[in-house]
């Protein structure tokens, strides 16, 4: 299948679209406006470089930050996936500014220059910013297969020391390794080469850049304007975005959440589904019933099987009264568990992450499964500050008392993550019998 990529950056825009067979079939490049400087309206006029419609796309922007960050030997060891983008993201929040609880984050693993410390190339972007750039491509019926910086895509070839500038970050390339440095972004090559000196004058050093080329003393320039350069650097990019596992860290887009439309939904099916089932069960039941009748009219006169007859009145008595209590407690824990689950949704506060709904005595707060088992259901997850596990215990208590709900207070254990404490917490919970939901459902279905 084709796909596009697309290079934003303040002051260079280009699209490259590739077909089915990773070829790149269409080039176009511009310079955005001046008052074209958010993430989402670059994303846009890179997008309308070509007039074919996009299929899946590739955003490489300098709006994702990235960095290198040491960290000491084995300590992330044993993390998966996700708790070790969550780890970093702590980590680097100090060096891109960006908020760990509204960051996306992904990383790769670096061979380290230094004994003791271990190398992690980090990528982040604001959450809203995703969400600007993705709302930007799906509007356009095309579906965005992920983010990531445009820096250290290029070949460093023969081993060579190469600089990358991308708007206020220089790439630096070394034979012996590969950093990440802040730069004044209006500073000059000719500044940015002095300031930052070649390691040995033995080879000529390179350096890419979305500026436009010049000449520069023991210095081969590569500017992204030549249109050349330009495709080497697309088709590159192609191959390691597209690989297995990428060199790069890459933003992937999240499995996105339920919709609220698609809850009801699924809420509506779900009880559309309980209402056939009592319908065929009572239709059963009435089926029974009248071949019972029409049996106890043929077998009045015959006295040796009237206790048959009783005990299969009795039977079927049995059986509609089964129906009945059924049917209200499949009712009630309807309206029980959509009503809680409708209020961890509502009223979790900010600062507080639910990671688990399950039932007593299941795994820790780490897992991701949603499990509840007869009446009873335990809510687990995270918080920045331990009022916050008491505020939801307590609303959660005042909005599901009508429903049946019993909250017990949230139990909190306090630890550290990175230098950042927060509390683990649990919330019990047990759906009584006696609410009032469960008494005017008792109450409609009397005859």
């Amino acid at each position: 299948m084709s796909r596009t990529l697309l290079l934003v950056t303040p002051s260079f825009i280009a699209r490259g679209d590739f077909d089915a067979q990773g070829r790149l079939a269409a080039v176009a490049q511009s310079v955005p406006h001046a008052n074209v400087t958010d993430a989402a309206s670059l994303t846009l006029a890179a997008l309308a470089l070509l007039k074919a419609a996009p299929r899946r796309v590739w955003v490489l922007t300098t709006a994702a930050v990235t960095a290198v960050i040491e960290t000491t030997p084995g300590r992330l060891q044993g993390l998966d996936e996700g708790e070790l983008a969550s780890a970093l993201a702590y980590e680097a929040e100090a060096l891109t500014g960006l908020p760990a609880m509204s960051s996306q984050t992904s990383a790769r693993h670096l061979p380290s220059e230094h004994a003791g410390s271990e190398s992690w190339w980090v990528t982040q972007i604001s959450q809203r910013v995703r969400g600007e750039i993705e709302s930007e491509i799906t509007q356009r019926r095309a579906r965005l297969e992920g983010i990531a910086h445009p820096g250290g895509l290029l070949p460093q070839g023969s081993g060579r020391e190469g600089l990358e500038l991308w708007h206020d970050l220089l790439f630096m390339h070394r034979p012996a390794g590969f950093d990440i440095l802040p730069v004044d972004e209006s500073a000059s090559l000719e500044a940015l080469m002095s300031r930052f000196p070649p390691a040995s004058n033995q080879q000529q050093r390179w350096i890419l850049t979305t500026m436009h080329a010049m000449a520069l003393t023991d210095v081969e320039c590569h500017s992204l304007h030549d249109d050349t350069m330009l495709r080497g650097w697309l088709v590159a990019a192609h191959q390691i975005l597209t690989a297995q596992t990428p060199a790069v860290p890459v933003l992937l887009p999240p499995v996105q959440p339920m919709s609220a439309v698609s809850r009801a939904w699924l809420s509506v099916a779900a009880a559309a589904g309980v209402l056939m089932l009592c319908a065929g069960h009572w239709w059963l039941a009435e089926q029974r019933l009248q071949s019972a009748q029409a049996e106890i009219k043929t077998l009045t006169l015959i006295a040796k099987q009237r206790d048959e007859l009783q005990t299969l009145s009795a039977e079927m008595g049995k059986v509609r009264a089964d129906l009945n209590a059924a049917r209200l407690h499949q009712a009630q824990a309807l309206r029980g568990f959509g009503a809680m689950l409708a209020a961890v949704a509502d009223l979790r506060p900010e600062g507080l992450l639910v990671r688990a709904l399950k039932e007593p005595g299941s795994a820790s707060p780490g897992g991701s499964s949603l499990r509840h088992h007869g009446t009873e259901a335990v809510i687990s997850g995270i918080c920045l500050k331990q009022a916050l596990a008491a505020e939801f215990s307590n609303a959660l208590g005042s909005q599901l008392a009508p429903h049946g709900w019993s909250v017990r207070p949230a139990r909190t254990t306090a630890r550290l993550v990175g230098n950042t404490p927060v509390w683990d917490f649990e919330i019990p919970l047990r759906l009584d019998g006696g609410s009032k939901t469960t008494s005017t459902a008792q109450a409609a279905s009397q005859p």
